[in-house]
C-alpha cells in the first residue's frame, strides 16, 4: 500500500491495469472496514483518497452492510 501511495499523481488504471484497479478499490473499501487499528483503517482510507476520490466501491460496501 505505502509503495502504490508513492505514486501521486497516476491514475490507479496505469500503475495496475485493468480490471486490478477495480479489485484495489473494494479491497481498500474492505480492509478500511476491516482494519484492527485506527492507523491500519488511516492507510487504507489514504489510497481511497488518493485513487478514487475518497468514494468507497459501492459493491462492496452493499456486502458488508449484508445481513
Amino acid at each position: 500500500m505505502r509503495a502504490l501511495l508513492r505514486h501521486t499523481g497516476m491514475p490507479v488504471r496505469e500503475i495496475l491495469g485493468t480490471p486490478d484497479d477495480l479489485k484495489f478499490r473494494s479491497c481498500l473499501t474492505l480492509f478500511r472496514a476491516a482494519a484492527p487499528a485506527p492507523d491500519d483503517a488511516q492507510l487504507f482510507e489514504a489510497g481511497l483518497r488518493q485513487f478514487y476520490q475518497g468514494a468507497p466501491d459501492p459493491g462492496t460496501l452493499e456486502r458488508l452492510a449484508a445481513p
